[in-house]
């Protein structure tokens, strides 16, 4: 396999693994977001 290989995921919109950690980690902090508003707005 070549280096170039070794990034590519085989996912449809991710093409790197690197747009795959930000992915993620933007989705965890959109709803650890989510669960802080909604607490303090219904507490």
């Amino acid at each position: 396999m070549t280096p170039l290989d070794d990034k590519a995921t085989g996912l449809p919109w991710f093409k790197t693994w690197r747009d795959v950690y930000i992915f993620v980690f933007v989705s965890f902090a959109i709803w650890v977001g989510l669960l802080v508003a909604l607490t303090v707005t219904f507490s």
